[in-house]
């Protein structure tokens, strides 16, 4: 009898907790529209866009540049790059040595990066 007191108990204090959960979570939703969000600047940023070439990549990239971020594009096609290119160099108030050293600097990175996650993937087996 006490012990079937007892899991009564439990019981209603574990529907009462999730009850509470849902009531706050959807109170959380309601109320997230309007507190505004604090926005993450990329100025100067190392951005990596993987198909950056074409489509929602070259979108993604262009609003990145805008911001005033460091772009690398990742494509399989390098023509949409080297298309691409001339675009991200009018976006940029800087020579094209600066570019190119700026982009040689994001090559060396992102192949550090790859290096970096080959020797984990290799240490977890």
């Amino acid at each position: 009898m006490i012990l079937s007191l007892f899991n009564l108990f439990l019981i209603t204090v574990e529907i009462s907790n999730l009850l509470l959960r849902i009531t706050i979570s959807i109170g959380q939703q309601f109320i997230k529209p309007f507190v505004p969000q604090k926005k993450k600047s990329v100025d100067g940023q190392i951005i990596v866009i993987t198909g950056g070439g074409s489509g929602v990549g070259r979108a993604i990239a262009l609003r990145f540049a805008k911001l005033n971020a460091i772009i690398v594009l990742w494509d399989n096609n390098k023509v949409f790059i080297q298309l691409f290119y001339p675009i991200f160099y009018s976006l940029l108030s800087m020579s094209r040595n600066q570019l190119r050293k700026l982009l040689n600097k994001s090559v060396k990175l992102v192949e550090l990066l790859i290096r970096l996650l080959l020797m984990l993937a290799m240490k977890r087996k």
